[in-house]
């Protein structure tokens, strides 16, 4: 059986919310296999580099 503490959920929710807009999903799909500069992130997603 697999025992969770209240500290494990309270911090794995906190890094979903992190996940919980769209565009941060996307950069963070984005990168999830290679590493990139923001300018091709920002090309890939069609999105200005501040933003990526």
């Amino acid at each position: 059986m697999l025992t969770v503490s209240f500290s494990t959920v309270s911090e794995l929710a906190r890094l979903l919310s992190l996940l919980g807009n769209e565009q941060r999903l996307a950069v963070f799909w984005a990168i999830a296999d290679d590493e990139k500069y923001a300018r091709e992130i920002a090309e890939e997603l069609g999105i200005s580099r501040p933003l990526a």
